[in-house]
This record gives structure tokens, C-alpha cells and sequence, in this order.
């Protein structure tokens, strides 16, 4: 070897390992060789990839409606996860809240509007990283509208219940009648906007329902609605045994209906009341009865609506003296001898109904629907007691006496 070779070889060998050293990197910085003058791989080995800046990639979000749920999620990229956002200036629309994990924006916006702010995303290195973009969300809000179109009929003297309902605007919602009224009996709440109570005649009332709703300035709306309030039959709800009266007496009692439409007029339309009676058109039965007897007539009723509703029915009214027992001294009885006797009432409405209060004669038993008084006394002495009896007057009638048996020994 000449010295000019050596020379060139020193010279050159560092030089040329140099040069052919080449690093091959996989994708994701992994270092799998060595390629030594282009051929062969070396050892294998990790690097650490660089990190990149961290940036908020959301750069616009959805409009929200008013009234509606909304949801949008922010998105950012860089950095080292996990993120942490939040609201560095200005805010979100009312009803809307961030979720500072998740980047989530959710809620329910009810005031409309735009509303401009800046998130900030916060890394987990150390330092940690932040970056931040301003954003905005639009609260669009639907004109308010009513959404009820008809209302259910109703029925007089029958409670009734039905409730508006609307859309859009921004709750809540005041209700009014702008125009019209609701039929007689019922009501509208401002709040619910439940229409309640009890309708009181028939026939259909139209008019015009309001809703406002809560935005500044208010948003209205009206619909035209009617309801219809149907008429139950008429009917005579007065028993048909009127309350018993008594000669010489003042007397009055007050005929009833349902139904139909009131107010009702009253008349006799067969046979007669008692002497001394007299039915009103007002339905009311008034005088001072002057004969004892049992009165049968029909009376009927018509209302006011238009047609008429009629009804009818048959009556009776029984005028009779005071009921009173009659009974006061019973004949004697002798001691374990058979014996019979019957208490006796005069007035009121037969049969009657008898009962007693203290002590007859042990071995004496009373019939209650007779009156007899009946059985083999036992034991010797003078027995008093109250002998009660009521009658079939409406409503019934009762009157008491003091009795006596004497029993002989």
C-alpha cells in the first residue's frame, strides 16, 4: 500500500461513514434502522414525537330555537388531552350552560337573541397550554300560535273542563277572551289557560281566546272558538208523596226539576189540590187546607229554553188531623190468666207503628204493627209505662201517651 492510498482512506473513511449513515423512521417517530452506506438496518429505538399547538377547531356553532333543546360540542386539537373548557368572556343564552369536560353545550334557550363569547381549552401538560376562539349562538324564537282549534261541548248543570294550549313565543303564556264571552257558568285561567265550572243553560257561545307570551316587547296570537252547552231532559224531581198537612193549618211546600233550562214554570194539569191550596207558576204549593182527605193530581213544568223542554208527573198530598194515642188506662189482668189488649191512636196517616218505653207486666209482649198487648201476666201490681206510635204521614208523624195495666194477684 502506497502512502497516497493510506492517505485517501484515512482521510475518506469518516467522511463516507458519515454520509452513509441514514436514519429510517417509521410513521409516529419510531426508529427501526440504521442504513450504513444505504444497506443493512440497525437497532431498533422510540423517539418522542414532537408535540403540536394546541387550537380550537370549532369555528361556528348551530343556531338554537327558542323554546327547544340545543346541543353542540366544541372540538379542539393539539395539545395534551385531556381538555378542560370554559367561558373566558361574554356568555352563553340564557338556559344554556358548558360542560367543562366535555365541551358539550346543552340546555333549553328561551329568550331570543344573539349571544357572542370566548371559549378557552385548557391542556394537561405542565405549564399547561391554552387557546381560546370567539363564537356565538343565535336564539331564533317562533311566532307564538295558538295550536287548539275546537273545544269539546258541554252540558248544563254538568262541570266542564277543557285547557288551550299554544306554540312557540316563549313561555309562559297569559291567556285572556278577547272578544266574545264563554258561556254563562264558565271561566278561563290566565295561567293554565283551563276553562272550568258548570254551564247553566244551553245553546253555543262564540268568541275569541288570546295567548301572550313572556318575550320583551310581548308576542300575541288569537284563534275564534265556540263551545257548545247541551240541555239534559227535563225532569220532576219532587217525591211523589208531597208532606202531609193538617186542617187549619198554614201549609207550603216547594215543587223541584232538573234539567232543561231554567227558570221553570209550574201548572196542575190534572185533577186538583186539597181546598185551601194553591199551586204557583213558581213551583211553590201554599194555603191553609180546610178539609181532611187525600188530594191525586199531576203537575207538569216547562223550562225556558227555546223549544221548550215539558215534563211531568203525578202527585198526591194528604191532609189529616194529628196523629195522638188514644190509649191510656188498658182493662186489668189476673196473674197467670191469658190476656188481651190493643192501643188505640186517632189522626196521621194509617198504618201505624207502635213501640213502648219502661215496663209492661213481666209475661205481656206488644205487637208493633197492631198494637196488641198480649200473654199470661206473672206478677201481681199496678205497671206504667209510654206506648209511642208514628204514622205514614211524609215525613212521619208520632205521638206518645202514658199507659197503665193493672194486674191482680
Amino acid at each position: 500500500m502506497n502512502n497516497a492510498g493510506a492517505a485517501g482512506r484515512r482521510s475518506g473513511s469518516p467522511l463516507t461513514a458519515r454520509r452513509a449513515l441514514t436514519l429510517v423512521l417509521a410513521a409516529g417517530g419510531m426508529l427501526i434502522g440504521l442504513l450504513p452506506g444505504g444497506t443493512g438496518l440497525a437497532s431498533a429505538g422510540t423517539l418522542r414525537p414532537a408535540v403540536t399547538s394546541l387550537r380550537v377547531t370549532t369555528v361556528s356553532l348551530p343556531d338554537a330555537t327558542g323554546g327547544h333543546v340545543y346541543t353542540a360540542k366544541l372540538a379542539a386539537a393539539g395539545g395534551i388531552r385531556p381538555y378542560t373548557w370554559s367561558i373566558t368572556e361574554g356568555a352563553l343564552p340564557a338556559g344554556l350552560t358548558l360542560v367543562p369536560t366535555t365541551g358539550l353545550i346543552n340546555g333549553r334557550p328561551a329568550t331570543p337573541g344573539g349571544a357572542a363569547f370566548t371559549v378557552q381549552v385548557t391542556d394537561a401538560a405542565n405549564p399547561a397550554a391554552t387557546a381560546t376562539a370567539d363564537l356565538s349562538i343565535t336564539v331564533t324564537v317562533p311566532p307564538v300560535t295558538v295550536t287548539t282549534s275546537t273545544l269539546p261541548a258541554g252540558i248544563g248543570g254538568v262541570a266542564y273542563s277543557a285547557k288551550l294550549t299554544a306554540s312557540g313565543g316563549a313561555r309562559p303564556y297569559t291567556w285572556s277572551v278577547s272578544s266574545g264571552s264563554l258561556p254563562a257558568g264558565l271561566t278561563l285561567h290566565p295561567a293554565t289557560g283551563a276553562i272550568t265550572g258548570t254551564p247553566s243553560g244551553g245553546g253555543t257561545a262564540a268568541f275569541t281566546v288570546q295567548v301572550t307570551d313572556a318575550q320583551d316587547p310581548a308576542s300575541t296570537a288569537t284563534a275564534s272558538l265556540s263551545i257548545a252547552v247541551g240541555v239534559q231532559p227535563l225532569v220532576v224531581t219532587t217525591i211523589s208523596n208531597l208532606p202531609t198537612a193538617t186542617p187549619g193549618v198554614p201549609y207550603s211546600v216547594r215543587f223541584d226539576a232538573a234539567g232543561g233550562v231554567a227558570p221553570y214554570t209550574w201548572s196542575i194539569i190534572d185533577g186538583s189540590l186539597p181546598a185551601g191550596l194553591t199551586l204557583h207558576p213558581g213551583g211553590l204549593i201554599s194555603g191553609t187546607p180546610t178539609a181532611v182527605g187525600t188530594a191525586s193530581f199531576a203537575v207538569a213544568v216547562t223550562d225556558s229554553d227555546s223549544p221548550q223542554g215539558r215534563a211531568s208527573a203525578g202527585e198526591s198530598l194528604t191532609v189529616t188531623t194529628p196523629l195522638t194515642v188514644t190509649s191510656s188506662v188498658l182493662p186489668g189482668a189476673i196473674a197467670d190468666t191469658p190476656y188481651s189488649a190493643t192501643l188505640t191512636a186517632a189522626g196521621g196517616v194509617p198504618p201505624y207503628f207502635w213501640t213502648v218505653n219502661g215496663q209492661m207486666p213481666p209475661g205481656l209482649v206488644l205487637n208493633l204493627l197492631t198494637g196488641e198487648i198480649s200473654g199470661n201476666p206473672t206478677t201481681d201490681g199496678t205497671f206504667t209505662f209510654t206506648a209511642q206510635v208514628s204514622d205514614h204521614s211524609v215525613p212521619a208523624a208520632m205521638a206518645s201517651a202514658q199507659v197503665s195495666i193493672t194486674v191482680a194477684g
